[in-house]
């Protein structure tokens, strides 16, 4: 007889750990119509489709299904989507100050954070996401960060993160 809900950790485990996309989307399928998909399921589910299947509609879908169930670790990453795929930027503001709020602001969405501040010319606030990004070794941030402190004349910052893009580069 079949335990139903080890079908998601079954699809979790083959898409974080063996990396069998094909595998694990059956399984996180079969554990969706077996009512079991979790919400730390249903987050990993959505990473898949956002991350592997670019479909960040049905990403979406579920990762707002493993927020209702506050699975904080889905709330940057909403904020992402609604930023970077949807550009609804109140809600992407909303769910990046949940992530924030909750200590789950991550390096890619401290990022897309920043970014939607640079958007909205506070240059201020972007720095602040883009470092945060930075110091957890995200180099996308590293270029906006060069830009940022060339346009201000901060040629002593922007040296430096210069110099972390080269080293990024050379290794």
């Amino acid at each position: 007889e079949e335990y139903e809900p080890a079908y998601g950790f079954i699809a979790t485990i083959l898409y974080r750990e063996k990396n069998d996309i094909e595998s694990a989307e059956i399984w996180f399928k079969k554990a969706e119509k077996a009512n079991c998909l979790f919400a730390p399921v249903a987050y990993e589910y959505g990473m898949l489709k956002y991350y592997e299947r670019r479909d960040y509609e049905i990403a979406l879908r579920y990762l707002l299904k493993s927020a209702e169930d506050d699975y904080e670790l889905s709330y940057g990453v909403i904020g992402i989507i609604y930023y970077a795929e949807k550009h609804e930027l109140n809600n992407a503001l909303n769910w990046f100050r949940k992530a924030e709020k909750v200590n789950c602001l991550f390096a890619p969405a401290a990022y897309e954070y920043g970014m939607l501040f640079l958007e909205k010319g506070d240059i201020d606030q972007a720095l602040k996401y883009l470092l945060i990004a930075a110091e957890d070794n995200y180099d996308l941030a590293y270029e906006e960060l060069v830009k940022i402190y060339h346009e201000s004349g901060d040629h002593e910052n922007e040296k430096m993160w210069y110099k972390r893009i080269e080293e990024e580069t050379i290794s």
